[in-house]
């Protein structure tokens, strides 16, 4: 068992396995996340990231409802990067709204 353990933990450091935290914010592409009693997407605040970015033995992005002005807040928690789908696939240029997104996040 112990080196079944060990691999499910070496997996986690392979590129494209790193986990995918969020939604940060309410998103038509998130909708099957957790949801409160209400009904509610339950989200996850700046506080919430940076605590998980602290517990975290392995590297966290996030994603769902992230936009360019979240960008320093969120590299503020420690996380070690983010994700989108609408912030680029949804604007008149995305070629664009994507190069925004990285120089925001390198200048945070």
């Amino acid at each position: 068992m112990r080196g079944d353990a060990r691999v499910r933990q070496d997996r986690r450091h392979e590129p494209g396995r790193l986990p995918g935290i969020g939604p940060l914010h309410e998103t038509e592409t998130k909708r099957d996340c957790g949801r409160a009693a209400d009904g509610s997407i339950i989200t996850k605040s700046f506080e919430d990231l940076a605590a998980l970015h602290a517990a975290s033995p392995v590297p966290i992005v996030v994603g769902g409802g992230v936009k360019t002005a979240d960008l320093p807040q969120l590299k503020a928690t420690g996380v070690d990067g983010f994700f989108v789908v609408s912030a680029v696939c949804s604007a008149d240029d995305p070629h664009a709204a994507a190069k925004d997104l990285v120089d925001t996040w390198q200048q945070a």
